[in-house]
């Protein structure tokens, strides 16, 4: 697990997250977890 520091927060008067951004940050985060896992089954098999 890894802990990602990221500004969620929407621009507006309100305090709320941005939908859009936390999608955004749990996608890349998704996408650099399947390519650790692609890069370690990898050298397993070397």
């Amino acid at each position: 697990m890894k802990i990602v520091r990221v500004d969620l927060l929407d621009e507006s008067p309100k305090v709320r997250h941005s939908p859009e951004k936390l999608a955004r940050v749990i996608m890349a985060c998704n996408e650099q977890a399947c390519i650790r896992r692609a890069s370690t089954a990898v050298t397993s098999l070397v």
